[in-house]
């Protein structure tokens, strides 16, 4: 598992600029500051990391959680699905963009 927490806490941090530190298995999104629009961010870039699909039922409440949904998903598909990264919009700054 942390192997797949320090490449989450990676993605936490680049992409939503969340403190590593701070991020422990027993962290969930939103005590990080993380709102439910962030969240399926934070989904959709594990997707890219990773290389699988993140079933929406699994709804992890823990980073800790999450990362076991990722290492579940890693196991179970031993070929990772091979697909082009998502084209995204570059992060601006404020949340989801809206500060002006």
């Amino acid at each position: 598992m942390s192997d797949t927490l320090e490449r989450v806490k990676k993605v936490l941090q680049e992409g939503f600029e969340v403190d590593p530190a701070k991020v422990t298995p027993e962290s969930t999104l939103a005590s990080l500051g993380l709102d439910s629009l962030d969240t399926v961010e934070v989904v959709m870039q594990c997707e890219d990391e990773f290389g699988i699909e993140i079933d929406q039922e699994s709804n992890p409440s823990t980073v800790g959680e999450f990362v076991t949904v990722i290492d579940n998903r890693v196991v179970h598909d031993p070929h990772p699905l091979v697909r082009p990264a998502r084209h995204r919009a570059p992060r601006v700054s404020g949340r989801h963009g809206l500060d002006r």
